[in-house]
């Protein structure tokens, strides 16, 4: 089972996703321009320790707008991850920004990228000369890269985000060596988070919004299968994470759609790519506003990470 153990301050605006590899955890904030923050974990009490100052991500919000949040999900960066190297990525699902005069907040859409910051072993900093940007070409399905994985081979599994505004579906790619081996939709809309199980080459997808669900994927031989596109259906579905041995899915709930708290559940997986509920736990969460609009009034959680399980 598991418990709450505090709250910490993510130094910046918005924190959305959360990193941890050996005891160093970073910060994603998608506010302004963005930023990472990165924290020593106190394993004792599973408290943070946050260690310099916010690294300003590059992904070139409007200059006229630089102070001001852009309010429409798919500009965000979308994810922070420690690569099998090591070194931390920055998933930014848009860059070159611009907000559309007259709309609430929807943005011109750009290329997105795989931003790489190395990490500095004797004591786990990093800075904006540390960076390493990868190109990702926009999809002209009117999805974007939201978050990453890789598989026991090496191979990089990238979600790709859509919404109901571009009307297309989330789709899963895999790369081999920089060369696309496969890619499937997964028949939701904004499929955002992505998680891979080892036992039966499971990839799960989190598909966020007021329908929200978890797809379940196959990957066998580098290419791919859809097993369920709704394997779950939780509530308002955000980040998750495997368990180190892949036996449970942590996920992360943003309520009952209608103004409820957040919460954690727990799924024990299978070899099947099958999900079956074992846990619920609202422990430590703040009442938010239901997920619409622009995120001026809302008060929800977004990221997470899984130590020690």
């Amino acid at each position: 089972e598991i418990e709450y153990a505090g709250k910490f301050e993510s130094n910046g605006f918005l924190p959305l996703s959360l990193a941890e590899k050996e005891g160093l955890v970073y910060a994603l904030n998608a506010g302004g321009n963005g930023s990472i923050q990165g924290y020593y974990l106190t394993q004792f009490n599973c408290g943070l320790i946050p260690f310099g100052s916010p690294v300003e991500l590059r992904q070139n919000v409007d200059p006229g707008e630089t102070e001001a949040p852009i309010t429409e999900p798919v500009s965000f960066p979308g994810e922070v991850v420690f690569t099998p190297e090591g070194d931390l990525l920055v998933i930014i699902k848009i860059n070159d920004a611009l907000l559309i005069p007259g709309t609430e907040g929807q943005t011109v859409l750009g290329p997105g990228s795989l931003n790489f910051y190395e990490i500095d072993p004797t004591d786990g900093s990093t800075s904006d000369d540390a960076l390493t940007v990868v190109p990702v070409s926009f999809n002209g399905a009117g999805t974007a890269p939201f978050s990453f994985e890789a598989d026991e081979y090496g191979r990089t599994i990238i979600v790709e985000a859509a919404s109901t505004i571009r009307g297309s579906s989330g789709a899963v790619t895999i790369y081999e060596n920089g060369v696309l081996l496969d890619r499937l939709q997964t028949g939701e809309i904004n499929s955002c988070w992505v998680a891979y199980q080892r036992e039966g080459s499971c990839i799960y997808t989190s598909n966020t919004g007021a329908d929200s669900s978890i797809s379940s994927l196959t990957l066998k031989h580098g290419s791919l299968e859809l097993v369920n596109s709704r394997a779950a259906e939780p509530d308002i579905a955000v980040d998750f994470r495997l368990s180190n041995d892949g036996k449970y899915l942590y996920l992360l709930s943003n309520g009952n759609g209608g103004g409820g708290t957040s919460h954690i559940i727990v799924y024990e997986t299978s070899e099947e790519c099958h999900l079956t509920e074992v846990q619920s736990m609202g422990d430590g969460f703040t009442q938010m506003s239901i997920f619409a609009g622009a995120f001026s009034d809302l008060n929800f959680e977004v990221g997470m990470a899984v130590y020690g399980l």
